[in-house]
C-alpha cells in the first residue's frame, strides 16, 4: 500500500502566523509521537526565491503509511481539539491528499 502525503495550506488572519505556527509545531510533535502511521509532519512557510516569507500562509506537509494512517489521524481526538483551537486564526484551508509514487 503506498504512502499518502497530506498537504494542507492555511491562509491566516493578519498577525496570526507566529502563534499558529508555534501551536502547530507542538501538534506535529505529538502526532509523530502518538500516531505510528505518521512518518513525517512538517510545518512550513512559503518563501520566495529571494527569501521573502508569506506572512499569512502556513503549509503542513504530512506523510502517512497508507490510507489507514490518514483515517486513524482523522479520528484522533487531538485533531478535533486542534481544529477548534485554530478556527479563530484561519481564514481558509485547502487540503490535498497525494499518493506517493
Amino acid at each position: 500500500m503506498p504512502n499518502i502525503v497530506l498537504w494542507v495550506e492555511y491562509e491566516l488572519h493578519e498577525g496570526k502566523q507566529k502563534e499558529f505556527t508555534e501551536f502547530l509545531k507542538d501538534h506535529a510533535k505529538h502526532t509523530l509521537k502518538d500516531e505510528p502511521s505518521c512518518l513525517r509532519f512538517e510545518v512550513t512557510i512559503p518563501t520566495t526565491a529571494d527569501g521573502v516569507k508569506n506572512p499569512n500562509v502556513v503549509v503542513l506537509n504530512e506523510l502517512y503509511s497508507g490510507l489507514e494512517g490518514i483515517a486513524a489521524h482523522q479520528k484522533s481526538p487531538r485533531l478535533a481539539a486542534m481544529r477548534e483551537k485554530i478556527a479563530p486564526w484561519v481564514k481558509s484551508r485547502k487540503a490535498t491528499m497525494c499518493e506517493v509514487q
